[in-house]
């Protein structure tokens, strides 16, 4: 019986991974029209990890955190924001190109979500982001991601 605890213990270690993701995906729109360019953010009510998007041009968007493609099941305050992006002879964004989801997306927007490393007056707000009203920019929004694997959400804005 005692020698068959250490495999035991190293299946039961090997199945357990890292929290479990629900893939969030959706569109968000403005007056009935996709909203492209804007940054869609759940941040945890409470403890935990933030996912993040970007919309495309038909306003879908799909969400991505440091632990891969999705957030884990809970409950989300939503702000969907301007997208950041470089002035005339800044630097280009530093989250292009990389996979969200990596250590290395994780890490460029904890940079670019703080300020770190780079002056204000070198970044603006993207045109598209502008018709996005303040409320929705700080919170206003909330979600309860369900623990269902994949999950549509939607955001329309008036």
């Amino acid at each position: 019986m005692f020698r068959f605890l250490p495999v035991l213990a190293i299946v039961l270690l090997a199945s357990c991974g890292g929290p479990k993701l629900t893939k969030v995906s959706g569109v968000v729109t403005f007056k009935g029209k996709p909203v492209e360019n804007v940054t869609v953010q759940f941040a945890p009510d409470g403890e935990g990890v933030v996912g993040a998007a970007t919309t495309d041009a038909s306003g879908k968007y799909d969400i991505g955190s440091s632990l891969g493609w999705g957030v884990p099941p809970g409950s989300y305050t939503v702000k969907i924001k301007p997208q950041i992006t470089a002035a005339a002879g800044a630097s280009s964004n530093p989250m292009e190109g990389l996979a969200p989801g990596s250590p290395e997306y994780a890490e460029a927007y904890r940079k670019m979500a703080s300020g770190a490393g780079r002056p204000n007056d070198q970044y603006k707000p993207a045109k598209s982001g502008d018709t996005i009203p303040e409320e929705y920019q700080n919170g206003k929004l909330k979600a309860m991601v369900q623990d269902v694997g994949s999950q549509t959400l939607d955001f329309k804005i008036e």
